[in-house]
């Protein structure tokens, strides 16, 4: 269902991780579907674990891109609902 390839200080052990997104379906169900596929730069914190800010509208904001992929994850999946 989707791919999303997570910025290498997401995880303690700086490992380059990707997370997939699976749906089960049933047995014989194949059919050709949209996949959402998207890349974080940032996770809201550096590599040693400090929160890092970004500006937007002149407001201090967590620089956090995995925040903003879920919220578009989420309309990805009503929209392919709606068809």
């Amino acid at each position: 269902m989707a791919v999303v390839d997570c910025p290498i200080e997401t995880f303690v052990n700086h490992t380059k991780t990707s997370v997939l997104f699976l749906e089960k379906t049933s047995k014989g169900n194949k059919q050709d579907y949209d996949i959402f596929m998207a890349r974080a730069d940032t996770c809201g914190h550096d590599k040693r674990g400090k929160t890092i800010f970004k500006k937007s509208n002149g407001k201090e904001i967590v620089d956090d891109d995995i925040a903003f992929i879920s919220k578009e994850y989420t309309k990805f999946l009503k929209n392919i609902q709606n068809f």
